[in-house]
């Protein structure tokens, strides 16, 4: 009994650490809840991009889009669903976030160092159409059983605060792959 106490309280402790991180490398489970609070300051790095969206050809995406540091985040949905992400930017110190957004079915663990990896023929949806502060919104058709990978980037070097909620879909935990065998 005590064994599996133990367990439980690992498993819970494990699900609750999802946070958005620099690169997926780090992504140790599933967001579970909405909104999610990040802040592209704490990151590191411009490891990931896109330059056309696939999944939106129509989409606004401005050729500056994505140029700043970026925090990702895994999701994975209990049924077929279609997936409203919506992302405010925000304000702290000096810093007033000018978010840009895109969805992904495929994100490598790790990057190249220097190097910026291209997301394009994994893109499901994207998204840069306001300014600082601004509200942007992306939905796709999310499939049962598939991780996607939600990028919030900036415009040109804009890095902040940002507030993600996301509907239309329930929200589940699963295991996390890197080797593309789920």
């Amino acid at each position: 009994m005590r064994r599996l106490m133990m367990i439980a309280f690992a498993t819970a402790s494990f699900a609750a650490a999802a946070v958005p991180v620099d690169h997926c490398g780090q992504i140790t489970s599933n967001e579970l809840s909405s909104p999610i609070i990040g802040n592209t300051v704490a990151s590191f790095g411009n490891d990931y991009d896109v330059n056309v969206c696939q999944g939106t050809p129509g989409s606004g995406w401005l050729p500056q889009s994505g140029a700043a540091t970026e925090q990702v985040f895994a999701v994975r949905v209990q049924d077929n669903c279609t997936m409203t992400v919506t992302t405010q930017g925000q304000a702290s110190g000096g810093n007033f976030s000018d978010p840009a957004m895109y969805a992904t079915t495929t994100c490598p663990a790790r990057p190249m160092p220097f190097q910026t990896t291209i997301m394009d023929s994994s893109c499901v949806a994207s998204v840069d159409a306001t300014g600082a502060l601004g509200i942007e919104t992306i939905s796709f058709a999310a499939q049962r059983n598939r991780t996607y990978y939600l990028f919030m980037d900036g415009f040109l070097a804009a890095q902040g605060p940002y507030s993600t909620a996301i509907t239309g879909c329930t929200l589940i935990e699963a295991a996390i792959f890197f080797n593309s065998f789920e």
